[in-house]
């Protein structure tokens, strides 16, 4: 199909085929005449050019995203059922929440505080996806984003709609933080305490321990700056001043409070005896290197086990390698203290287990 044909079909103007072909986007077919043509290929590309700005992607990022990148059209179509999904929660949770408003002020109710609060919230939650997204362009390169579509898109699709659930939910619940954070709350309260079981369950169910562990392995510099990102969206940047700081110190000591973080101190420090072979550990060797089973390794491994099943951290041996990656990245996994020798110790104690 010709030029006019294909804007009228698609719902794109004549002007911004145009504009894609300047800037190396699409290349159409020529007629003998000269006349451009739009073909299945173009069609594709013009899907794909439509998927990526859906994300927020300059026309330069997405120009650096095909040049470097095989995608192929399912990957294409899976983060374009990853957009939409995203778009109709969000829009589904605002009309819920506009038309209950609309139904009480109807029978001459008025809204309360919180549902008002609510009703902004419904609207700030689209501003936010703007947000996230200034936030990725600052802290990625195009060429890292490239990369990391790629490996998520290609090789991580199993996980896509579990780490979708886990950052809607994950970021509802950091809300919530704040919230407590902003009135006063004591981090070892009921509601504070409460947050952070329904946090730790989230990690769980929706793998991302799993998840941080490959991305760590595939890439620690992309790792590295997702993690950053993810700070940013959740807790606002460093350089907001003190309540950025705050509602970190918050949540930090809110986690402290678990009701798992002694226990687990005290399984570390048994790990760190037995790494170290102190008199009656049942082990003598280095932290890193596999532990030999006396009874005593037996018994840790063990209470370890029982441990993460009580609390729900799921695998132990994932868990172990989870903690000991965090170490290494925050120095305070759980609310524990940082200590120098713990990203080793927890990882002789994946091997252990």
């Amino acid at each position: 199909m010709g030029a006019a044909e294909c804007a009228r079909r698609t719902g794109l103007t004549v002007r911004a085929l145009r504009v894609y072909e300047r800037e190396g986007l699409i290349k159409p077919s020529r007629t003998s005449k000269g006349w451009r043509t739009y073909g299945p290929a173009e069609l594709e590309r013009l899907n794909v050019i439509a998927v990526f700005k859906s994300l927020g992607l300059s026309l330069a990022q997405i120009r650096a995203v095909l040049e470097g990148t095989a995608l192929t059209l399912e990957s294409v179509l899976r983060m374009q059922v990853d957009s939409l999904r995203n778009r109709r929660n969000v829009a589904e949770k605002a009309l819920s929440a506009v038309e209950a408003a609309l139904a009480r002020v109807v029978s001459k109710q008025s809204l309360s505080i919180d549902e008002l609060c609510v009703l902004v919230a419904s609207i700030e939650a689209s501003e936010s996806q703007k947000k996230n997204r200034e936030i990725i362009n600052q802290l990625l390169t195009a060429e890292e984003e490239r990369a990391w579509l790629t490996w998520y898109y290609e090789t991580q699709q199993r996980r896509g709609e579990s780490g979708r659930r886990f950052y809607e939910a994950y970021h509802a619940l950091t809300q919530q933080f704040a919230v407590l954070f902003e009135r006063g709350a004591r981090p070892d309260g009921p509601e504070a305490q409460a947050l952070v079981l329904e946090s730790n369950a989230l990690m769980t169910t929706c793998n991302m321990r799993e998840y941080a562990l490959d991305l760590e392995k595939w890439n620690s510099k992309v790792a590295d700056k997702w993690r950053a990102i993810g700070d940013r969206i959740y807790f606002g940047d460093p350089q907001d001043g003190e309540r950025s700081a705050g509602l970190r110190q918050f949540t930090y000591e809110a986690w402290a409070a678990a009701p798992w973080t002694t226990k687990l101190a005290a399984i570390l420090e048994r790990a760190r005896a037995c790494a170290a072979g102190r008199p009656g550990s049942g082990r003598v060797g280095k932290p890193g290197q596999p532990a030999a089973r006396g009874s005593t390794v037996a018994r840790l491994v063990a209470d370890f086990e029982a441990l993460c099943e009580t609390y729900g951290f799921g695998d132990p041996v994932i868990f172990a390698r989870w903690q000991a990656y965090n170490s290494r990245k925050v120095g305070r996994p759980y609310g524990m203290p940082p200590q120098e020798d713990a990203p080793a110790t927890w990882e002789w104690l994946a091997a252990a287990a």
